[in-house]
Order: structure tokens, then C-alpha cells, then sequence
């Protein structure tokens, strides 16, 4: 088992740059010294920790408050392959996902397949376990059905984000305008599919409206032509010129138009 964590700088002895610039080569010796593990093994580990360097890079991660470890299964010792003539190639499998990088590891595994083409073919897959941490929002005590989530007593707690298949929030900021579908039990991590997101306008309310050009600010009364969220964008009747304008939910009974 290979663990790392990601990100800290890895020191090389010159033994090792030797080592990996053979693996990395263009010819290897089929054969391993004596109480190391075969060349081929050596190689697929090497081309599994070069695809994970490159995968948490991509990942972007926070300076503050998120980390990603990870640890990398050894091949499996009963198999015999030959020495790649180069660095097998490592592949992930691929996602439909709109956020493709996270979701590759959802569940807290990343399976890579590894593949060599000379001088024999030969395919294995290896799997990669995944702790990635995140400061994600909890209740710290219960929160009644139809209760505000805003408004709760939350904390931050660092969490492996792996395995939180319902999704999860970073702050309370995110959190507004949210009630409690069912009663939040004290250290549950909140999760979108907890709670509903209240109307901050229904049709029919008297509504401000808010016009923004140029730093300048004009309210004026409105009337709602449907229910809103807040961020969500909705029709307004101005009750002046009865004109209809789209507009972006800004608060409770407030819509904001951009001129």
C-alpha cells in the first residue's frame, strides 16, 4: 500500500532519480533486484502516481480548508508481466458529470486502468483510495422541520467529502433562504436534499423594484406574475407604466433589474 498526501513537495535521493529515469527510459531489464518488487510493478505505480500528481493539480483545490490524501493499492503479486518498453499509460474512466474531476472519485476510490503496448500487451487495473477533506456545515443542535437553516446554531467540521453522496454546504452564507424539510438531528451534515429553499416572493405580492444603471439606484412598486427563491429570476408588472419586466429575486418581496 502507497499512501501520499497531496500537496507536499517529495524529495528525491539520487538513488531514486537514478531509478526513475530507467523506469521512465527507453529499454528496461525485465528483471528486479533481488527483495524489490518486479520492474512492471514498479512501472505501474510510477505512471498511477504521475496520473494522481497531475489529477489533484487539476482539482484546483483551496489553499485553506481543503486537502486530498490518497493511497495507492500495490499490483497484485501473483501476476507476471514484462518490463513496459515505456511508462504504461494510466486512464480514468469517464464521467458525465458536470463537475467530471470530483465525480471521478466519488465514494472515496478512484479506479485507473493501466495499460502497456511493447513489448507485450498487457492491461490491469489499480485502485486508488481518496480521503478529500472539506470544512462543510453541521448542525450543531437540532433544527425543527420548517425551521430556518440560515438562522441555526451551525459549525464548520472537516469532513471527507468522498462519501457524501447527497452534496453539502461550505457556509452559512449559502444557506439562506433555506428551511428544514424534516428535523435536522444535532451533528448532521446539511445536504440540499434536507431542505427546501422558501419563496421569498409569491404571485401577486406588492413588490419593490429595484433598477441599477450606471450606479444609480431607482425603486419602484411592482407586482409579482409568479413565486420566486431568492436568485431565481421571476416576471414583475411595474404598477406605474404597467410594463413587465424579468428581474432577479433579491430578498424577501424585493426584485432587482438590470437596465
Amino acid at each position: 500500500m502507497y499512501q501520499f498526501k497531496i500537496p507536499q513537495p517529495k524529495r528525491w535521493t539520487c538513488v531514486q532519480m537514478i531509478r526513475l529515469c530507467l523506469l521512465m527510459g527507453a529499454t528496461f531489464s525485465a528483471s528486479a533486484t533481488p527483495g524489490e518488487e518486479p520492474v512492471w510493478q514498479q512501472q505501474v505505480l510510477a505512471a498511477t502516481e504521475s496520473f494522481m500528481r497531475a489529477y489533484v493539480r487539476g482539482l484546483n483545490l483551496d489553499t485553506e480548508g481543503e486537502r486530498l490524501e490518497y493511497e495507492i493499492n500495490s499490483p497484485d503479486a501473483r501476476l507476471n508481466y514484462p518490463a513496459c518498453r515505456q511508462m504504461p499509460e494510466a486512464l480514468a474512466p469517464e464521467s458525465n458529470s458536470r463537475d467530471d474531476s470530483k465525480a471521478l472519485h466519488s465514494g472515496g476510490r478512484l479506479v485507473l486502468k493501466i495499460s502497456c503496448d511493447s513489448p507485450e500487451q498487457w492491461t490491469i487495473y489499480t485502485q486508488v483510495r481518496i480521503v478529500h477533506t472539506v470544512s462543510v456545515m453541521q448542525a450543531r443542535h437540532a433544527i425543527p422541520r420548517g425551521g430556518s437553516v440560515a438562522d441555526a446554531e451551525l459549525i464548520a467540521v472537516d469532513t471527507d467529502i468522498s462519501k457524501l453522496q447527497r452534496g453539502y454546504f461550505r457556509d452559512r452564507k449559502s444557506l439562506r433562504g433555506w428551511r428544514s424539510k424534516r428535523t435536522i438531528r444535532a451533528g448532521e451534515t446539511l445536504s440540499p436534499g434536507m431542505m427546501v429553499k422558501e419563496k421569498a416572493v409569491a404571485r401577486g405580492d406588492r413588490v419593490i423594484i429595484v433598477a441599477s444603471t450606471a450606479g444609480i439606484s431607482i425603486r419602484m412598486q411592482g407586482e409579482a406574475l409568479s413565486d420566486g427563491t431568492v436568485g431565481q429570476q421571476i416576471s414583475v408588472r411595474n404598477l406605474s407604466s404597467e410594463r413587465v419586466v424579468r428581474g432577479r429575486v433579491v430578498a424577501r418581496g424585493e426584485v432587482e433589474v438590470i437596465l
